[in-house]
């Protein structure tokens, strides 16, 4: 795929070595004169660009390099050894190898034409797309391995771009492998105009992108200065317990965010309400709010707190930061908040589970990994007692046994499965007030569970007219094998009706009826 690196690029103690890969881009990259363009800047502005180590501003004018090496020089050079530079030199280096290879990139497309007639011959057609793949792919790998042997010299924010345009560089990645799909399932000459076709799209979109990222690259090494150790680490979260932006980053290019099905569908099953409003705190880059609304039957919103969140979620994860003071635009009927609570530093815990409640209606579901657990920055990790003494301290919600089972039950995550507590803001005694308080005390089938206000829909066993209150309908649903569920109604249309379940499916609010789960033996 890559058949045009003469030779190969070699990671060592002195440094990145570059033996003949590409001698045409290493020679005008590293071996030009550095001569100064006429009209460029004047001699005041260039002493104030070399202060603090910053580069030569002469860098981003048009004829920085003045003419080409001789082919004696690139012989003579063949090898370069980046650990002799000087980190201004380095960072000279990143921009004017990112600006040859765009230019190569705008040859390509000029030697391939904007409308040719009839399709390019297939074979100029495979070698254009791998010459520039290998172009690009050779850029990838040499500063992937200076970034990694010379870290002092990189900045956060150069950093960050480069990581920026490598996830940009992924969909290129794919549109050169999708060609060679085509051919090889289809054979070059039924392919021929396709490819071509494809073949422009692919070389317009490889010199926007680094046209693009030129232009960045450019405002920040105006202001570029050596960065500080702290600076030039990579780091998985912020000191209050947020993901970095590199690390969401990473995880959204990669697709690693880690999706429970399983708990999904146990908490439609189970414990959100039809047509409910979620929240999902620490959503990461939203997939579990993604899914949730994906089944049309919930509308789930997604908040993170990592730095610049919004960005790299193009919008659909709203910023939210746990660990500061939060008022958002309304409550929500359920929040979520899944592997989150123990990154916060202990000192914002009380703060974190006060926002938890100040968006909180009905319920909470929550994550705290336990002591002993090893997680990437689990600074906060709490037994399940302490945890409830917290919520009790800090909050007005009560932990849902019965809830907290079932959604154990349902996750396929180990790990997350221990974890997990549901909490109401009403105990299920209370909720279950109005749906037996005219019954005396003896007509109250222990253990029916039931819940006011809601109807359970799911496979019916069996239906009953004129039963007379919600216990006697748990009573039936308790002497039939087949029932696990029931519900009964009070409301004037469907008096007294009772229908016993084998399943339950999802749960729908409606005032005037009362469901529940088999009594327990």
């Amino acid at each position: 795929m890559h058949g045009h690196l003469v030779g190969s690029m070699s990671l060592s103690p002195g440094g990145v070595r570059i033996p003949r890969v590409l001698p045409a881009l290493v020679a005008a990259i590293c071996l030009c004169p550095r001569a100064q363009p006429a009209g460029g800047p004047t001699g005041e502005e260039l002493l104030a660009g070399l202060a603090s180590a910053g580069l030569n501003p002469a860098v981003f004018e048009e004829g920085f390099c003045a003419s080409p090496a001789s082919v004696t020089e690139v012989s003579r050079e063949a090898e370069l050894n980046t650990n002799s530079m000087d980190c201004a030199k380095l960072m000279e280096f990143v921009y004017i190898s990112r600006l040859k290879l765009w230019e190569h990139m705008e040859k390509l497309r000029a030697d391939v034409g904007e409308d040719p007639k009839g399709p390019l011959p297939w074979r100029l057609t495979l070698h254009t797309l791998s010459r520039g793949s290998s172009l690009l792919s050779a850029h990838v790998h040499v500063l992937a391995a200076i970034s990694s042997q010379r870290a002092e010299c990189f900045s956060e924010h150069v950093r960050l771009l480069l990581i920026v345009n490598l996830r940009r560089t992924k969909s290129l990645v794919t549109g050169h492998l999708k060609q060679l799909w085509l051919v090889g399932q289809d054979g070059p000459e039924q392919m021929a105009e396709g490819i071509s076709r494809d073949l422009r799209k692919w070389l317009e979109e490889a010199a926007g992108l680094l046209d693009a990222d030129l232009r960045t690259l450019r405002a920040v090494l105006r202001t570029w200065r050596p960065p500080a150790m702290d600076e030039a680490r990579f780091y998985s979260h912020e000191a209050d317990g947020r993901f970095s932006t590199m690390e969401v980053l990473r995880r959204d290019t990669f697709d690693e965010w880690q999706l429970d099905k399983g708990l999904l569908q146990g908490l439609i099953r189970h414990v959100l309400p039809i047509d409910g409003v979620v929240a999902d705190f620490g959503a990461g880059s939203g997939h579990y709010a993604s899914w949730l609304n994906d089944t049309g039957l919930i509308t789930a919103h997604a908040f993170d707190g990592s730095p610049d969140i919004e960005l790299v979620t193009k919008g659909t994860v709203q910023s939210a930061d746990l660990g500061r003071p939060l008022t958002l635009w309304r409550k929500f009927d359920w929040v979520l908040c899944l592997e989150v609570a123990e990154h916060i530093p202990p000192d914002l815990t009380g703060l974190f589970l006060r926002n938890l409640d100040e968006h909180t209606g009905e319920g909470l579901v929550l994550s705290w990994a336990r002591p002993g657990l090893q997680g990437l920055g689990s600074t906060n990790p709490q037994s399940e007692a302490e945890v409830l003494s917290l919520l009790s301290l800090h909050t007005g919600l009560h932990l849902d046994h019965d809830l907290t089972a079932q959604v154990r039950a349902s996750s396929q995550v180990a790990h997350l499965a221990e974890s997990l507590l549901v909490f109401v803001r009403a105990p299920r005694a209370q909720r279950a007030g109005g749906a037996f308080a005219d019954a005396p005390a003896s007509e109250i089938a222990p253990g029916c569970a039931p819940e006011d206000g809601w109807i359970y829909a799911g496979n019916d066993v069996q239906m009953y007219n004129d039963v007379a209150s919600a216990a006697a309908c748990c009573e039936l649903c308790s002497s039939n094998e087949l029932c696990r569920f029931w519900t009964w109604s009070r409301e004037d249309g469907h008096k007294n009706l009772c229908w016993i379940k084998a399943t339950r499916e999802y749960r729908i609010n409606h005032a005037g009826f009362v469901s529940g789960a088999r009594a327990l033996a």
